[in-house]
């Protein structure tokens, strides 16, 4: 079924009347919300595929509301047909200027603007955000395992080595702990020798 194709729809159970004036956009909300659906829902049935994010077509409007096209381009701002363009309101999603318009082109500035800078400035100011970067580099240079709780939790329920009191591991025994802390170099070069007292 083509955008264009309205011949299959069928009317919608619930359709309230458009208001003189009201923009496209308001009335497919209303008339969404009358029949329980989800306002974009409705508004990517009503563009059709292949892109659900350009201009709603009449024909398919005029079908679900159960009212004519030609009424609700004379009650309805901003629903046109295409190729019936009216000054200042071209009917795609690119304005006269060359610059994209519609909810896309809104969600992908709001995206690139707001939500990056502020989502990068939340993960460097958090506590959280600076354990994933320190796991991340550890774990990139071979220093931690990539699966880190998995990993604690394996050390504490299954080999005891480690207990656990809420969010905090602990070793279970100072010595060991001890042993793993001190550097390589030394760790080999002062052998613990069976039975003597450090």
């Amino acid at each position: 079924m083509t955008g264009h194709d309205a011949s299959r729809l069928a009317p919608l159970p619930i359709r309230p009347r458009p208001a003189a004036g009201e923009p496209v956009s308001s009335y497919v909300r209303r008339l969404a919300r009358a029949n329980h659906l989800r306002p974009s829902y409705l508004h990517g049935y009503l563009a059709g595929p292949p892109d659900y994010l350009r201009a709603i077509s009449p024909q398919r409007l005029a079908v679900l509301s159960g009212r004519t096209a030609a009424v609700l381009e004379r009650t309805l701002t901003g629903l046109t047909r295409p190729g019936r363009d009216t000054p200042g309101q071209p009917s795609g999603r690119v304005q006269a200027t060359g610059q994209p318009n519609g909810l896309g082109a809104s969600i992908g500035l709001g995206i690139t603007n707001f939500l990056v800078p502020a989502i990068g400035f939340a993960f460097i100011q958090a506590t959280w955000g600076r354990y994933t970067a320190a796991r991340t580099l550890l774990a990139l240079s071979g220093h931690l395992p990539w699966r880190l709780t998995a990993f604690l939790q394996d050390a504490a329920v299954n080999r005891g080595v480690l207990r656990q009191f809420g969010a905090v591991y602990q070793f279970r025994h100072v010595e060991l702990q001890r042993r793993l802390a001190t550097p390589v170099s030394q760790a080999t070069s002062d052998p613990v020798v069976e039975g003597s007292v450090t």
